[in-house]
């Protein structure tokens, strides 16, 4: 899915060769895992056998993501107490619409004085992301947080609200 990527969001060169490529993969993959239905008939409509396709959609783990636990670390951590927590988790990319929450996050001080923001994961648009905080931190204040994966089990437990954006950035996705 790597010409489709490129071709939609990125720069591609050698489209043929970057299709045999593919090509040549997904007919000596056993399986082809996915993460959502519409990507699974995506790779269908390039010609992928859809008996090799496994989707594995996201989940969350109940027993890490459970209120017994407060969070109370990642709020002394980031002095979060007494303050309005919002969040986005996932990757950062063009599917989510994050750079567009970025870009709002300097209108949410003067509604939510206590505001304070995280963004949590990593992805292609990280760069785009880490720019918009950087140029708007003095709108903003000083409430925005850069955190990785690794962080969002303990982050999570410390929010007013989780954002998970979602936009279609192509046909069919």
């Amino acid at each position: 899915m790597q010409q489709w990527t490129k071709k939609h969001w990125g720069k591609l060169y050698l489209p043929k060769l970057l299709r045999y490529a593919e090509e040549i993969q997904w007919e000596s993959a056993d399986y082809i895992f996915t993460i959502s239905e519409q990507v699974k008939k995506l790779m269908i409509e390039y010609g992928v056998n859809s008996e090799k396709i496994i989707v594995n959609a996201s989940k969350v783990d109940p027993d890490l993501f459970t209120p017994e636990i407060d969070g109370k670390n990642i709020k002394d951590e980031y002095e979060l107490n007494n303050n309005f927590v919002i969040a986005f988790t996932g990757t950062f990319a063009q599917w989510h619409g994050i750079e567009i929450l970025a870009e709002s996050i300097k209108y949410l001080k003067d509604k939510i004085p206590s505001v304070k923001v995280m963004f949590i994961g990593d992805g292609i648009l990280r760069g785009k992301i880490e720019e918009i905080i950087k140029r708007d931190r003095d709108k903003a204040g000083s409430e925005l947080q850069l955190l990785n994966f690794e962080r969002a089990f303990d982050a999570v437990k410390a929010l007013d609200i989780g954002i998970q954006g979602e936009r279609q950035v192509a046909e069919g996705l």
